[in-house]
């Protein structure tokens, strides 16, 4: 992003030395080179969006949240997000003319609005934090039952020994 941005000036500089037919020439490169940095901060949204989702997928307390229904929204959402990102990038590999542009800005703005849903509504969920301590708790309480079993059966076994010998 930051090339584009820095090649895009650069073509504005020197518009400054040339002749003023090659303006339009200038004005075109300009575009396209902020263009394609507009599609880069898309995909570094989408990127960062991706990081989150992968986070939320990697803790397994979300089962939890809304019996189960808060991680099948998720699933559905990231579905959603790939499936527009695939449209964005093709239209973006696409996109000659200023029209074609506009068709792929709409795709990535779609994404973009996905993207915003799932760090709000899903990533930023207070909910998580509940899940993970309820998820806390079980285990503190599958902790102590297997000791108490354990306890259980030592002391078993100490008296069945002590019957023996």
């Amino acid at each position: 992003m930051h090339f584009e941005i820095n090649a895009a000036f650069d073509h504005l500089s020197t518009r400054w030395n040339l002749p003023e037919d090659d303006e339009k020439k200038v004005v075109t490169a300009v575009c396209g080179h902020l263009k394609r940095s507009c599609y880069d901060a898309y995909k570094l949204i989408l990127k960062q969006t991706r990081e989150q989702y992968e986070r939320l997928c990697d803790d397994s307390s979300i089962s939890l949240i809304d019996s189960g229904r808060f991680e099948a929204n998720l699933h559905r959402l990231w579905s959603e997000i790939e499936k527009g990102a695939n449209k964005a990038r093709f239209a973006e590999s696409m996109s000659r003319t200023t029209e074609q542009w506009g068709l792929a800005f709409d795709l990535w703005d779609y994404v973009f609005d996905k993207c915003v849903t799932l760090r709000d509504d899903l990533f930023s969920n207070g909910a998580i934090k509940w899940a993970n301590q309820k998820a806390g708790r079980m285990k503190w309480k599958e902790r102590m039952w297997t000791a108490g079993i354990s306890f259980l059966v030592g002391l078993l076994a100490a008296w069945i020994a002590s019957s023996i010998f």
